[in-house]
């Protein structure tokens, strides 16, 4: 890699993560402080606030995944390396069972079925969304945890040795196993959402078919949610696959360094992106963004 190349890799890095630290961070500050003033968060917005939040943690942690991935500045034998590797892991999990949980929101509160599988839903998800939420959070950190123990022990008096006897085969063999099964863990959430995102277009597709008018169908209220809903559920799926394409193009084995370097940022992208998405969706967050947009042009 040329000087050329590592140095605008490092100002879009920063660009990126100065964009999704401002971006979540304004969306975990607004939603915390409704908290504090009306005491209690409906579901939107506790999940709202928790991929604000891991999109913060991850934000983090990837440009040292990416020390790890790409220029190889620490091995997963140090400290830390184990550290990188294990919190990207926890936030990266943590993000996309967030995200499948919010296209399941949308998807429950919009798709208008006779099904006991959805009635079902329909009436318990204001009380499971906080129960998924914990329940999330304590799994990404068992998998994550779990995970780690495979990987060699840290000894922080064989710092020198252990990586010096580290092999070129080892060394593929540890990054295979971590990566197999964060693509694994992460493919989960990711099938979630791309179930939820058919069943919302099908219901849009289906809702606007059985409008007699295409004048009435654009402005019923019901088209226009089922068509906002579609709309963040797909974008949302679509972001997922950008990040999804990009963890498997980072793994030292594929293709060129080049290569892996436009995967990280494709995956840099994801979280401002997601920020961006989740404010244009929600009109609180919207209302907010656009009065502090005003108080800068003034």
């Amino acid at each position: 890699m040329t000087s050329l190349q590592i140095i605008v890799f490092i100002i879009a890095t920063a660009f990126l993560v100065l964009g999704g630290l401002v971006s979540n961070g304004f969306i975990a500050t607004l939603i915390i402080t409704e908290w504090s003033k009306c005491r209690r968060l409906n579901s939107s917005e506790l999940l709202l606030l928790s991929l604000g939040v891991s999109n913060v943690f991850i934000t983090v942690f990837l440009p040292g995944y990416f020390a790890v991935h790409i220029f190889s500045i620490v091995t997963i034998r140090h400290l830390v390396g184990h550290m990188l590797m294990g919190g990207t892991l926890f936030a990266g999990l943590c993000r996309y069972t967030f995200t499948a949980w919010l296209c399941v929101f949308y998807c429950v509160k919009i798709l208008n079925s006779t099904q006991s599988f959805f009635l079902w839903w329909k009436l318990r998800i204001s009380w499971l969304i906080p129960r998924l939420i914990v329940g999330t959070v304590i799994f990404s950190l068992l998998v994550s945890l779990a995970l780690l123990n495979l990987l060699p022990d840290y000894h922080p008096g064989h710092i020198a040795s252990s990586v010096t006897n580290v092999t070129h085969e080892e060394m593929l063999e540890l990054n295979s196993l971590y990566f197999l099964s964060f693509v694994a863990f992460t493919g989960c959430p990711l099938v979630v959402v791309l179930l939820s995102s058919i069943l919302v277009v099908a219901s849009l597709c289906s809702h606007v078919c059985q409008m007699t008018s295409n004048e009435s169908c654009l402005k019923n209220p019901q088209t226009q949610a089922h068509t906002k809903a579609a709309g963040t559920v797909v974008s949302l799926l679509f972001l997922y696959v950008s990040f999804y394409v990009g963890n498997i193009l980072i793994h030292p084995e594929v293709l060129t360094e080049t290569v892996r370097i436009f995967a990280a940022l494709m995956m840099m992208v994801y979280s401002p992106a997601q920020a961006a998405i989740l404010v244009f969706v929600n009109p609180k967050l919207k209302q907010a963004a656009s009065r502090m947009l005003l108080k800068k042009k003034h």
